[in-house]
């Protein structure tokens, strides 16, 4: 794996790192508040026990993705030292800039790859049940709308109410009719 030459790219990574860095921390910092209230014994004892495991393992990983955001910010303005030197280097110490650049990159690289590793581990020493409590219910199939009555329907018919209306007029008053 190698990193990008591009600064803008490289800056994307950098504040990528920073917000895992954050969120790891956040993590953390949420299972240091998980306390129950008035739990007592073994079992209120084993859980401080893994939450605390659980929260030094996300400082842990933020400790990493902040080691990876430092070192992909010394790879970049090394990068930008590098490329502004070597034009007026001598071929000597260009030499020595390209090598220094290339451990910058290198270090870089293990650093988020060792970030991005502490974070699946820790990911996957969740325990299962977990995942099983955050499952949403499943949603109940929806309820279809009432179909009204046949008669129902056509009395709702706009048109129906102006016909009845004129059919019980020329029922009462037959003189009314236009006969032929």
């Amino acid at each position: 794996m190698s990193l990008s030459a591009d600064f803008h790219s490289l800056r994307n990574v950098q504040e990528w790192l920073q917000r895992m860095r954050d969120e790891c921390a956040s993590a953390g910092t949420a299972y240091a508040k998980a306390t129950p209230s008035g739990w007592t014994g073994p079992a209120s004892t084993a859980f401080d026990e893994y939450r605390h495991r659980a929260r030094m393992r996300w400082f842990d990983v933020s400790d990493a993705f902040g080691s990876a955001h430092d070192a992909v910010e010394t790879y970049l303005y090394t990068r930008v030292e590098v490329d502004r030197l070597v034009d007026f280097a001598d071929p000597a110490l260009a030499d020595r800039l390209r090598r220094q650049l290339a451990d910058e990159e290198r270090l870089a690289v293990i650093t988020v790859d060792r970030a991005t590793e502490e974070l699946w581990h820790v990911r996957s020493e969740l325990p299962e049940r977990v995942e099983a409590v955050l499952v949403p219910p499943p949603v109940p199939p929806p309820v279809p709308p009432r179909r009204p009555s046949p008669a129902e329907d056509f009395m709702n018919r706009p048109h129906v109410e102006t016909v009845l209306t004129t059919y019980a007029i020329a029922a009462r008053y037959p003189s009314w009719q236009r006969h032929r």
